[in-house]
Formats: structure tokens, sequence, C-alpha cells
């Protein structure tokens, strides 16, 4: 495995590790493994905060703008209609994954 396939695997899989209830990053046990599985590979590979959130940026915010099913919904709707609602929700979530992942 490579940085770059370490930075892929965060990006394909941090959506996992909120949850769908309530959006907290790690805080349910099953998002908590991944989570840390993640955090695994972003410290074997040394990545710091930066690569981490530019990484997972993108991500999140396309997962809240188009992608988004709440827990017991199946359709994929935005998060919210209000934009700004969602720029400020995409903010904490990566602000936490970070924190998560060089802690």
């Amino acid at each position: 495995m490579s940085r770059e396939d370490a930075l892929h695997e965060i990006k394909d899989c941090i959506c996992g590790c909120y949850s769908r209830v309530d959006l907290n990053f790690a805080l349910h046990p099953s998002d908590k493994g991944r989570a840390d599985a993640l955090r695994d590979k972003s410290r074997m590979w040394n990545l710091n905060s930066r690569e981490i959130r530019d990484a997972i940026t993108p991500v999140i915010k396309n997962w809240l703008t188009s992608k988004f099913t709440h827990y017991g919904e199946s359709k994929p709707r935005p998060y919210d209609e209000n934009i700004k609602k969602i720029d400020g929700k995409v903010n904490s979530m990566v602000s936490a994954a970070v924190e998560y992942f060089t802690r």
C-alpha cells in the first residue's frame, strides 16, 4: 500500500465512520472500529491534518449535498436545503475526523 492508496481508502471509507442518526464521528462502536482502522493507516503513512482534510472535505460535502440518507431513509437527498448550513456541518464533521486521526 502506498501513501496515495491510504488516502484513497480514507476517502472511500470516511462516511462509514459517522453515525447515520446523529452524524457524530466514531461515537458508536461500529463507527469507531472503522475510524480506528483508518487512523492506523493515516499513522502508518504519517498523513498530516492538511492531507486528511484535503482528502475528505470534498467527500463529506458531496455526501451531504446529494447522497445523504438519514437513519431509516432509503432515498438519498441533501442534508439540508441551506448550503450555508451544509457547509457548517461539513466543517464540523471534517474537523472531528481530522482531530481523531491526528491525536
